[in-house]
């Protein structure tokens, strides 16, 4: 009787980035690159799937459950030669052979965006889609030369290529319009210093939001040397994203060691808007009263609480 050959599946990746450049080894990857790629990558999928469902991109605030589900990726593989990383979707996506579920397709649409970009008279790509990409391209400034985006054809069969480099990036740019600058003070940790005598470069880490890209000139060297890993007052010119008000970089001018606890009292009375103070802290207006559903556990009775608190207040 015969014996049938094992068979092997296909390994077929949702998407997959290459990386290339004179910072890159075979199948080795520095960590800050590597969480920024991730980071950025999963970002664009998420504002690409937004942005297929509707939704506003560039307002900071949380995931809709479908993208949340369907679109999350998982890093599976780390390969040698240019270094490539394995992504698929955390979720099964169980559909027909013929038909892209709707991550693989949000995948697709991110691929199709870096192409339209690259051309001249590409069609028009979602601006959170934009910002992903050009804040992805900040590893281009850490010898990474570039990442070839792939994904898998909507019917399945083939791979469907982007190379996404500098020239990329600023076309990207340039379509998300230029940045506002204006003089700004900052409070936060300067972290990650760069000495080079052509490169000036840190990062403030405020007490809300990311942490922002600085440069400096040669002049603060050695107080920027003096205060790192502490809290300063950072004061300089700023260029703000015209889209979403997000500080992208500062250019320190003056620099200002701060006590722990007196870190953020500078914009006590900065007169922050309910708007930016809730864009700063990634929150959005409740859309559905459904989403407090389950806030409030199913064992415990809500008019007893409430007797007990004016009970205490009394």
């Amino acid at each position: 009787m015969a014996t049938q050959k094992p068979t092997h599946k296909r390994n077929r990746r949702a998407l997959t980035l290459k990386i290339a450049g004179p910072g890159i080894h075979s199948g080795r990857i520095s960590v800050p690159d590597l969480l920024a790629i991730c980071q950025h990558a999963q970002s664009a999928v998420n504002r690409q799937a937004e942005a297929m469902e509707g939704k506003q991109t560039l307002r900071p605030g949380r995931k809709t459950e479908k993208v949340r589900v369907e679109c999350t990726l998982e890093l599976v593989s780390v390969r040698k030669g240019t270094t490539t990383l394995g992504f698929d979707l955390a979720k099964p996506q169980a559909v027909l052979p013929t038909m892209a579920a709707f991550g693989e397709e949000v995948i697709g649409k991110v691929v199709e965006a870096i192409e339209s970009i690259g051309r001249e008279n590409g069609g028009a790509v979602d601006p959170g889609v934009l910002d992903s990409l050009k804040n992805m391209g900040e590893v281009f400034d850490r010898k990474v030369t570039y990442i070839k985006w792939i994904a898998l054809r909507r019917n399945g069969r083939g791979r469907r290529i982007a190379t996404f480099n500098p020239e990329i990036r600023r076309r990207a740019m340039e379509r998300l319009g230029p940045p506002v600058q204006q003089v700004i003070e900052i409070d936060g940790v300067l972290e990650m210093a760069d000495f080079k005598p052509s490169d000036h470069r840190c990062r403030i880490h405020p007490p809300l939001g990311p942490s922002i890209g600085c440069t400096f000139d040669e002049d603060l060297a050695d107080q920027v040397y003096s205060v790192l890993r502490q809290p300063v007052r950072v004061a300089g010119n700023a260029a703000i994203n015209a889209q979403t008000g997000k500080t992208e970089s500062v250019h320190i001018t003056r620099i200002t060691a701060l006590k722990p606890l007196d870190m953020g009292a500078g914009n006590f009375l900065a007169g922050w808007t309910f708007e930016q103070l809730a864009n700063m802290q990634a929150v959005e207006p409740l859309k559905s009263a459904s989403e407090l559903a389950g806030a409030w556990p199913d064992d415990e009775d809500v008019d007893q609480f409430l007797s007990d608190v004016y009970l205490q207040r009394a």
